[in-house]
This record gives structure tokens, sequence and C-alpha cells, in this order.
């Protein structure tokens, strides 16, 4: 990797990591503190809806932003002709999910879903404004604006709904949470770059775009189906309040995994297009960065999974504890979805969306017969499908995209190995503390020793066995150092905090 790209790389995830880091931790405390208002009922309520808005969402951009970043030769002609496509499929997509309203409300015989259905679909035309905008800056690698924009626009909407739960608003705090979400990040987006559109509408311009986003689309469809078919069944058959608790456990999972795995995914994808013609340096690239995030996913997953009725009863409540084995469950697919999601910056910086969509269309159809075996019995039964699904595609949808690249899947399980062996001898440390504790402690008081003990630990045994992916990080941070790159203190700085 050039110096400039390296430059570029290391920038890029420190401020990536800087606006993940403050996002989830905002979003983390804001949605445990919405989650004791609201409970189950309500959040259930708000997913059977998302099953379909989020449908929606996958045609919000018909896969151009991906092809923005990705395409060498981009023009004046791909980007306005890209933002007016959009404009029009999010007015469409607006009109079409509020006519669909009814339908909502009466699959899942619930009144309450009509209004919700018809005001949360302004959130397609407004995010349509800023796809454009924020692809540029993506693909600029200008991830410093891009924290400026993610972490404006959920503070300001998680107070929103915050302040409307507490007023007693029910679901429409999070509907408002979600589209103040959208509309600050219009807002911010507009006003941090630079980029305007013209009224000009290219035809060729549409379909060289398309080449490449249209697997990515065709994906998309395919795969939110596949994923979302879960939460479609338990909502439809077993109800509001399974789907909550259901819902709830699988997003608790993922806050630890956007932490790491997006943050390095949003600088890797524009990095690796802008090195995909040599192999060689796109293979070594790969696998030091899936090194690097297994070295902090693995044992975020196996410390969850060992701390996990503590953790979700100190945070949710007695009212959530059916969410515990179903948020252990999800502690293992999260381990390996933080290594699988990886995958796609092969596909996408190597141009093989084709391959990409084939693949799609696989997976999806394990996953729906999982799910529909699964729902058989109740919420546990479709999480063990889920878990099951992600272990039979685990290897051969990894090694397809490693050929690509030269990448064989045993290079891939050595790179991994050492931070999953000190992972898991950590989590079987932290799973015994429990016995020696004494009874009548708080759940609060469990996780303040078994935590700092596991981190520690885990600490302990990476800087003992000097593994490789910590050498990595270490080399990292130390070029930023040296590079007089001090994002942190950038951060207070630009947000009037120093």
């Amino acid at each position: 990797m050039n110096i400039d790209l390296r430059h570029k790389t290391i920038t890029g995830l420190s401020w990536s990591g800087i606006s993940q880091g403050v996002n989830q931790g905002f979003t983390f405390i804001i949605s445990i503190v919405l989650a004791r208002i609201l409970g189950p009922q309500v959040y259930g309520l708000i997913g059977m809806i998302m099953v379909f808005t989020g449908f929606a969402t996958v045609f919000g951009d018909f896969g151009l932003g991906a092809a923005i970043i990705q395409r060498k030769d981009l023009e004046a002609r791909h980007l306005n002709s890209a933002f007016w496509i959009n404009v029009a499929m999010g007015a469409t997509l607006t009109l079409v999910m509020a006519a669909l309203a009814p339908v909502v409300s009466w699959f899942y015989n619930e009144t309450a879903l009509l209004a919700l259905t018809m005001v949360i679909a302004l959130k397609y035309i407004i995010d349509s404004l800023c796809v454009v905008q924020l692809a540029l800056l993506n693909r600029e690698m200008n991830f410093r604006k891009l924290a400026k924009i993610q972490i404006g626009s959920n503070v300001i909407s998680g107070f929103v709904g915050l302040g409307m739960a507490l007023y007693g608003m029910g679901p429409w705090s999070l509907v408002a949470q979600t589209l103040g979400a959208s509309v600050m990040t219009l807002a911010w987006s507009w006003g941090l770059g630079n980029w305007r559109p013209r009224v000009s509408f290219e035809k060729r311009a549409c379909k060289e775009l398309f080449g490449f986003s249209a697997y990515v689309l065709g994906f998309d469809i395919v795969n939110y189906w596949a994923r979302t078919l879960d939460q479609l069944l338990i909502g439809r058959f077993v109800g509001a309040a399974a789907l909550g608790i259901y819902s709830r456990a699988y997003h608790l999972m993922l806050m630890p995994l956007t932490q790491v795995s997006r943050v390095v995914g949003r600088v890797m994808f524009p990095a690796l297009s802008a090195i995909q013609d040599d192999k060689a340096r796109v293979k070594s690239v790969y696998l030091k960065s899936i090194s690097v995030i297994s070295l902090i996913t693995f044992p975020m997953m196996t410390g969850l999974f060992a701390v996990s009725d503590h953790f979700i009863l100190a945070l949710l409540g007695n009212e959530w504890a059916e969410a515990i084995p179903v948020f252990q469950i999800f502690c293992w697919v999260g381990l390996l979805q933080s290594i699988w999601t990886t995958v796609g910056w092969i596909y996408f910086s190597q141009g093989r969306t084709g391959l990409y969509f084939t693949m799609g269309l696989i997976s999806s159809a394990v996953f729906v017969l999982a799910f529909v075996i699964g729902i058989h019995w109740g919420i546990m039964g479709v999480a063990w499908a889920y878990a099951i699904g992600n272990l039979i595609l685990w290897y051969p949808f990894w090694t397809i995209p490693g050929r690509l690249i030269g990448v064989t899947f045993s290079e891939m399980i050595r790179r991994l190995s050492p931070s999953f062996s000190c992972a898991l001898a950590m989590g079987a440390a932290v799973w015994g503390l429990r016995w020696l504790f004494r009874d009548g402690m708080t759940h609060w008081q469990y996780l303040a020793i078994q935590m700092p003990l596991g981190i520690v630990l885990y600490l302990g045994l990476v800087v003992n066995f000097r593994l490789d992916a910590w050498q990595e990080g270490r080399g990292a941070l130390s070029e930023m150092a040296g590079r007089g790159l001090d994002p942190i203190k950038m951060f207070f700085k630009r947000f009037g905090c120093s």
C-alpha cells in the first residue's frame, strides 16, 4: 500500500473508530433507557414495521452509493444521474409504503401500525437526498466529516426519542428518533459536502453505474428477506412481545460488532478498491485487517456470553429475562459474522458483484429453510436456526471470495486461531468466576468484577503470546502517532470541547 493511501487508511480508521465509538456508546445508553421505559411490546410493534420498511430501504440508493465509491473514472454525469434516480426512488418508496400501511396493519392484526407506518415512510424521500453526498465523502475517505455527520444526527435524534418517551408517546418516540436521524443526516451532509446536483440526466451514465450496482441491489433484496424472515415469522405467529425480546437480543449482539467490523469496513472498501489490481497487496491488507478485527470482536463475544445473564438483567431489567438464552446463541453467531461480513470487501473491491449476488441466492435459501423449520419452537428455535445456518455456510462462503485474492481457508484460520484461543480461555475463566462469588450480589456488582478481570486476563494472554494482530495494531498506532495524528484531540477541538 503506497504511503498516501496508507496514511488515508490509518487516519480513516481512527476517525471512523471515534465516530462509531461515540455513536454506539450514545445509542447504547439511549436504547437501554428507552427499553426500560417502553418495554418489549412497543419494540415489537416497531420491529413489525421495520420488517417491511427495511425492505424499502434496500431500494433506497439502488446500490449506486457503492458504485460511486468503487468506480475508477467517476464523472459529473454519473453523480447527477445517480442523484435524480435516488430522489425519484425515494419519493416512490414513500408513497408506496404509505399506501401499504393498511396491509401491514392487517397482516399483523395491529391497528396501531397504520399511522406509524405512514409516518415512518417519510424516511425514504429524506434519505434519498443525501446518498451521493455521503458516497462521495466515503470515496474521498473523508471520515472526519462523516464522523461529524453521524455523531450530530444520532445525538440529536436520540434526545428527541428519549424526550418523547418520557412524555409518554410510546412507539411514536422510536418513529421520531428514526426520522430525526434522517433529517439531521441530510442537513449535515449538505452542509459539509461540496458537491451540488445539476438538473441533468444521462441514460448511458446510469447504465455504466448499474453494471456494478444491479448485482449489489439484487443481493440486498434477496439477502434482506432471507435475514428478516425470522422477525416476520415471529411477529406473525408468536406476537409483538416475543419479537421485541428477539430483536433486542439481536441488536445487543450487533452493537459490539458495529464498533469494529463496520468501522474497519467503511475504510477498507475504498482502500482496497484503490489497489484492486494488485492482488498480492489486497491479500496482505485483508489478512491483517481480519486478524485485527478478531483481536477485538472475539473477546467481546465470548465475554458477553460469559456474563450474558447479568448483562441483560442489569441493563434491561427482569421483564427482558427471556432474552438471555437468545442473546447467548447470538454471541456465537456474532463471533462468526464479525469475520464473515468482511467478504463483501473482496467482492466489491474486485468488482465481482455478480458472484456476490449468486452466493447470496444460495445463502438465502439456506436461511429461509432454517427459519421455517425453527419457528415451530418459537424464538429459541429461530435463534438456533440462525446459528446453524451461519455455521453451515462458514466454509464455502468464505473460501470462494478468498480465491479472488489468493487467500486460502487455512491461511484465514491461522490468522484467526490465536485470537480465538485467547478469547475462549478468557471466556471460560470469566464464566468460572461466578462460582466463587457469594450469593446476594447485584447484577451490576457481578459485572463490575467479571468484566474488568476478563479484560485484564485477555490482554495478558495477548501480550504474553505476542499475537501478530497485537503487533500489527500497535504498529498502526505508532505510525499514527509518528505522523502527528491525534484524532481524539482533533475531535474535541472540532466540537468545541478544547
